[in-house]
């Protein structure tokens, strides 16, 4: 449940943060 959580969020902020901060 964390682990699939985690991955759930993780794709969805990385995404987020590129746009961001696109460094």
């Amino acid at each position: 449940m964390a682990t699939s959580g985690a991955v759930t969020w993780a794709q969805p902020m990385q995404v987020l943060r590129r746009t961001l901060v696109p460094s």
